[in-house]
C-alpha cells in the first residue's frame, strides 16, 4: 500500500496507483473508499480493462447487478484482445448479469 500512496504523492493522477489502492480497499471490504479510488482511476485512464473488472467485482459484492453488468460491458469494450473479451462475456453469462 505504501508504494501506491507514495506514487500518488508524487503524481496524484497515477491511475495505476489509484487502481491498486482501490484493490486494497476492495480486499479489505472498504467498499465506499474502493469505489471512489477505482472510479478516479478510470476517469484518468478509462481504457484500463482491469479497472472496469474490479469495479464490477465491487458492484457484485454490493449486490448491484445492473452496475456490475455496465462495468463488465465497459471492460469488454476496452479488452486488449478478443480472447479477453470472450472471457468477460462468459463471466456475464455465468453470473446471469
Amino acid at each position: 500500500k505504501t508504494w501506491a500512496q507514495r506514487a500518488l504523492q508524487l503524481n496524484p493522477f497515477d491511475s495505476r496507483a489509484l487502481l491498486n489502492l482501490g484493490l486494497i480497499g476492495l480486499q479489505n471490504s472498504q467498499l465506499p473508499e474502493a469505489e471512489s479510488l477505482l472510479k478516479k482511476s478510470l476517469e484518468i485512464y478509462p481504457l484500463r480493462t482491469e479497472g472496469w473488472i474490479q469495479l464490477a467485482r465491487l458492484y457484485f459484492k454490493q449486490n448491484l447487478p445492473g452496475q456490475a453488468r455496465d462495468a463488465l460491458e465497459h471492460a469488454i469494450r476496452f479488452a486488449p484482445d478478443e480472447r479477453k473479451a470472450e472471457e468477460l462475456r462468459q463471466i456475464l453469462r455465468n453470473t446471469g448479469l
